[in-house]
């Protein structure tokens, strides 16, 4: 690990925008929980669009 700190880098997708203004948002549960830790999507939905 770059640095030695002992924290991952990683991109984990959060948000898809769509030309149209569409959004759709991806959600991975509890911050600290198994669903987030595993990067894991517990839930897909549309957003705000903002």
């Amino acid at each position: 690990m770059p640095g030695g700190t002992g924290a991952a880098s990683y991109v984990r997708l959060s948000q898809v925008t769509f030309p149209d203004g569409r959004q759709i948002d991806y959600g991975y549960g509890t911050t600290g929980g198994s669903d987030d830790a595993l990067n894991r999507v517990v839930t897909i939905g549309e957003g705000t669009g903002t």
